[in-house]
């Protein structure tokens, strides 16, 4: 196996206990050369103080929240500074099996990137439920698809095999692969940038590669509220143009907003949750008037 330094990144807000759970798991891990950066995203509670405390961690404390990709970044750039040959972005809730990180090494290189096998954490063993077993960049909804998602893992994803999406929830990069497509896009907050980042990787010619026999486990949501909350709607419809406007042509950005506007007469018929009715509408206002970055508006 590989040897190689892993500078593990993982950005907080407001969410001590998720993040202290998720470094005891990594610290299970059979792999151990790593070394955990924190990054504290401005947090108004006292999580960045709680953290901070953490034995064997390197803490950065964020004087502003600006989102996923900005936290990210912080972390990058000082994972660089620190020599770290590969860089492991990983969502704070979720948890790490012990073969994780050493599988997802094996398969990497400086032209791919790997990604895991991410269950749903909701306790079933014997059938697990699949979050994400690869992924697509599906251009009719502009947006990263996950396969298996819902399904039971009854071993038809266990075929290791290169995908044209992967997640930001976790997600293992050589360092020189930055100097190739840039770092995480700040004008999204959060939420689709790993669909620009996925984007640029194959624009770039790297390897997205799904590595079934690593694994993952996500409490989805947990860290921004249910799955489609006032948050996640309105970066999800907002930043569905942005991805348009930066990576495509005029007829996919005509078709960005088609699209959100059909989500939200969907959503005035009962079909789509009802958070698509005021949040998304937001969204697509902003896009509109290109007001990227963090959102002015009370999202909740």
């Amino acid at each position: 196996m590989k040897n190689k330094k892993i500078a593990i990144i993982l950005v907080n807000y407001c969410n001590y206990l998720l993040t202290a759970e998720c470094i005891e798991s990594i610290r299970k891990s059979f792999y151990t050369n790593y070394l955990i950066i924190v990054i504290d995203n401005a947090s108004p509670d006292s999580s960045g103080e709680q953290l901070k405390d953490i034995d064997g961690i390197h803490f950065i404390q964020a004087d502003q929240n600006q989102g996923f990709a900005y936290g990210n970044n912080l972390g990058i750039q000082y994972a660089i500074e620190k020599m770290a040959e590969y860089i492991l972005l990983l969502n704070n809730d979720t948890i790490v099996d012990k073969r994780m990180i050493g599988e997802l090494l094996s398969n990497a290189d400086e032209n791919t990137v790997t990604a895991p096998k991410i269950y749903y954490m909701n306790g079933e063993k014997t059938a697990p439920t699949l979050w994400y077993a690869g992924g697509d960049l599906d251009f009719k909804s502009l947006k990263g698809r996950h396969r298996g998602l819902g399904q039971a893992d009854r071993g038809n994803f266990d075929q290791a095999n290169s995908v044209t999406y992967a997640p930001g929830c976790c997600l293992l990069i050589n360092r020189n692969i930055f100097d190739k497509v840039g770092l995480l896009d700040e004008d999204y907050f959060m939420y689709c940038e790993d669909t620009d980042f996925s984007y640029r990787l194959l624009n770039n010619n790297i390897k997205i590669q799904y590595i079934p026999s690593a694994v993952l486990w996500h409490k989805v949501s947990a860290s921004t509220g249910r799955e489609m909350s006032p948050l996640i709607t309105y970066y999800v419809f907002r930043n569905r143009i942005l991805f348009a406007q930066k990576n495509l042509n005029k007829i996919y950005i005509f078709w960005a907003y088609y699209i959100n506007f059909i989500e939200i007469l969907k959503a005035w018929l009962g079909r789509r949750p009802s958070t698509y009715k005021k949040y998304g509408f937001w969204g697509i206002i902003d896009a509109f008037k290109q007001d990227f970055g963090k959102s002015r508006r009370r999202l909740i």
